[in-house]
């Protein structure tokens, strides 16, 4: 049993998730084998006609109105995290495609035929909604990038087909209205048996202090692998990464630092750039 574990309450689409993304591959490297994390879908957006999200002024309207609405407040959002967002491209919502429950439940079809990629696939979705203007709410759409992704297809599409993903997803469900979830990401962080629950968008570092105050001071962050090895490692599982992810997961206190890092990789070609949804993102060059 891993001495850290996060229970991460979240949508596919959701911006704020998205943006949690670099906090994750921090612990990755800062909790090296010492920490796990099990994702229970929320499902933010049942239906367009009755979503309404009065904090941030999102609701109410038609489908153009509310794709208005969330253009807005993701352009507001990526100055506090920091990564990609095409707002320009975004585009999630239609009459046609008014819910976000199809890629919650791509995810669990996902979890059901490949549980080792499902995780790396859920970022996949999250990156092509936010970055790419993809309309994830189709299944066809949805299972050209699980294909694409690399996952078992006979096994994925069976697991859609038969309703297991779907029964998973209630399942999720009723676990996030019984833990009183109000807000994605919410995250339940249990640290040697002892709990604390919080939601809404927060640091690494905020994550690192509460894990010290929950072990007593006997849990610190070790001192993140800077290398090249452990970069190719990171874009194997997750196929790309943001520079933000990068800059965290590696401890580089500005972007500046991170590029300067990475330019004799690009320059040996060992690695590509790709600009994207505003900032980059890097894979290797073989990928």
């Amino acid at each position: 049993m891993k001495h850290i574990v996060i229970t991460n309450y979240s949508d596919p689409v959701c911006v704020w998730c998205w943006g949690t993304e670099p906090i994750f591959r921090a612990m990755e490297t800062h909790y090296p084998n010492r920490f796990s994390i099990r994702y229970v879908m929320g499902g933010m957006v049942r239906d367009l006609s009755d979503f309404d999200d009065e904090e941030n002024g999102i609701g109410g309207g038609d489908a153009d109105t509310i794709n208005a609405q969330l253009r807005e407040h993701l352009a507001e959002s990526t100055a506090v995290h920091h990564m990609p967002v095409a707002v320009d491209k975004y585009h999630l919502f239609s009459e046609r495609f008014n819910s976000s429950f199809p890629q919650n439940i791509a995810y669990k079809a996902a979890q059901i035929a490949a549980p080792d990629m499902a995780d790396s696939f859920l970022r996949r979705i999250r990156e092509a909604t936010l970055t790419e203007g993809a309309v994830t709410g189709d299944y066809e759409v949805l299972d050209k990038l699980a294909e694409e992704f690399g996952l078992p297809m006979d096994a994925y599409r069976e697991a859609l087909k038969s309703g297991e993903a779907e029964k998973a997803f209630k399942s999720d469900v009723d676990e996030a209205i019984a833990a009183k979830v109000q807000v994605f990401p919410t995250v339940t962080l249990t640290v040697n048996g002892k709990e604390e629950t919080f939601g809404g968008y927060y640091t690494f570092d905020d994550y690192v202090a509460r894990i010290r105050k929950l072990s007593d001071g006997a849990i610190e962050p070790a001192k993140p692998d800077v290398s090249f090895e452990y970069l190719s490692r990171l874009l194997k599982q997750y196929h790309r990464l943001a520079a933000e992810e990068i800059r965290c997961a590696f401890d580089f206190e500005t972007k500046e630092a991170l590029d300067s890092w990475l330019a004799p990789y690009l320059a040996d070609g060992k690695v590509a750039k790709e600009q994207l949804g505003g900032d980059y993102m890097i894979t290797l060059a073989s990928v």
